[in-house]
């Protein structure tokens, strides 16, 4: 085991219990993380005396973008590989910031109205518990909003079962709200040359213009600013 730690090898997923050698057990996962990314792998371990392994929460997200204030449907899976059934006490969500719960849109493994607890934590405790069957799975739908921001949001899942682990589910089912760029305003229109003739009042204004505006503002004799065939303004 240790050979292959030191080469970074992928353990070979065989028990070697026949052979008489030091205690040793280890994981190992394969997995590619890009430039400026980050990845957390996660490992329960379950010691039970009867025989009983976690229950697996799953979370999933459609659509997988959506504009603001668009209407995404979450699909909380629960599933159970022991062989008998798992009776489950609550349901729980954790909505991406800035996402809201739609009211009466739950269907599946409950209908009842969730609880938030807090922030964005919204959870389901039925009148009777959720039956999870031996080996199956069981499902709740509900819709959510989301925020008015751009950028990619996830969301977390978990339950809790009666005399049974659950193993959680973090930062999955990623959702993308894009939100259209308003274009800038457009700057408004310079007056045309005329107009801006027309306007002029002060010595200062004329001397703009000549400069602004030469083709059309001429400077006469005494040091007067008028517009080309127009008659000179007053002193």
């Amino acid at each position: 085991m240790w050979d292959l730690i030191g080469r970074q090898a992928d353990f070979p997923n065989t028990c070697t219990c026949d052979t008489a050698l030091d205690n040793g057990a280890g994981l190992s996962w394969r997995v590619t993380v890009g430039p400026g990314q980050s990845t957390t792998l996660i490992h329960y371990t379950s010691f039970s005396s009867n025989g009983r392994v976690p229950l697996v929460a799953g979370l999933t997200a459609d659509p997988p973008a959506v504009g603001a204030g668009g209407e995404v449907t979450y699909t909380l899976t629960l599933r159970n590989p022991n062989a008998e059934p798992a009776p489950v006490t609550a349901l729980e969500v954790d909505l991406p910031d800035g996402f809201s719960y739609v009211a009466g849109s739950v269907r599946g493994a409950t209908t009842a109205a969730p609880v938030r607890e807090s922030g964005a934590h919204f959870v389901w405790r039925p009148a009777d518990p959720v039956m999870v069957p031996a080996n199956g799975d069981v499902r709740l739908t509900l819709g959510a909003r989301a925020g008015s921001d751009n950028g990619s949001y996830t969301a977390d899942a978990t339950a809790v079962a009666d005399g049974f682990s659950v193993v959680p589910v973090e930062d999955v089912a990623p959702v993308r709200v894009s939100v259209p760029r308003r274009p800038a305003p457009s700057p408004a229109p310079a007056p045309s040359a005329r107009a801006a003739v027309a306007g002029a009042r002060s010595y200062q204004d004329w001397a703009d213009l000549a400069e602004r505006y030469k083709p059309i503002v001429e400077m006469d004799r005494d040091d007067r600013f008028f517009p080309m065939r127009s008659p000179p303004p007053g002193d």
